[in-house]
């Protein structure tokens, strides 16, 4: 129940977080021209730090909604090995993408229920104040326009609460299953982490076997001179 009461919270982040990451992507895109021209070495490192940011907490918000994102960056912090990395063009393109697809379901969990909120709590109060200053008072497809029409708009605001709780985690969960799509290490990421991971440990164990002979040589060399020394 607690998670389901955070979850217009959460959907107020992730759009305040799609305007953090359209201003960030923007920043990197316009310090990426000026590296093209030989300007921004030290602007764009520091655009790229700002987006990356913006992703991981994306990716926290995913993971308080049941969806993990494994972070995909690799040990590169040069202006140009930033700009020819592959996460960095996906975490524009989702910093782009976001406020077009990724925020109808931020609005529909969070919006329904301020909606549910209003219909219960304020819309009561306000019809008749309302209908003197000449407006139309319509809660759905309720015309209210008397105090029973204002009674009758509470238990339908409390069924649009109920309902936008309750759909509330699913919408989340599929917006940062659409998230976790750009976010998370696309499959050429992987099989570069893969190879990376296979050259570590090959190495490691050709480590481990270069200090083995060294091991089997330094015994063989004092059980030797031990034997002559005995003789």
């Amino acid at each position: 129940m607690r998670a389901r009461l955070a979850t217009p919270v959460r959907a107020l982040a992730m759009l305040c977080l799609s305007v953090a990451g359209i201003g960030a992507a923007a920043l990197v895109v316009a310090s990426a021209a000026l590296l093209v021209v030989g300007l921004g070495r030290s602007v764009f490192p520091a655009a790229v730090s700002l987006l990356r940011r913006a992703a991981d907490t994306a990716r926290r918000l995913a993971r308080q909604v049941g969806v993990d994102i494994e972070r995909p960056y690799g040990p590169e912090t040069d202006a140009i090995a930033l700009l020819k990395a592959r996460t960095t063009r996906r975490d524009v393109i989702w910093a782009v993408l976001e406020p077009i697809i990724g925020t109808w379901a931020a609005v529909l969990a969070l919006g329904m229920p301020l909606f549910g909120l209003y219909g219960a709590v304020v819309q009561p109060f306000v019809w008749r104040a309302n209908a003197r200053a000449g407006g139309s008072n319509a809660y759905g497809v309720i015309h209210v326009t008397s105090t029973a029409a204002a009674l009758a708009a509470i238990p339908a605001g409390l069924a649009v609460i109920a309902l936008g709780l309750y759909i509330g985690p699913a919408v989340l969960r599929l917006r940062a299953r659409w998230t976790r799509a750009l976010l998370g290490p696309s499959r050429a990421t992987r099989l570069e982490q893969r190879v990376e991971t296979l050259v570590e440990t090959r190495a490691d164990s050709v480590d481990a076997q270069a200090a083995e002979l060294r091991r089997i040589e330094r015994d063989l060399h004092d059980g030797a001179q031990a034997r002559l020394v005995g003789a």
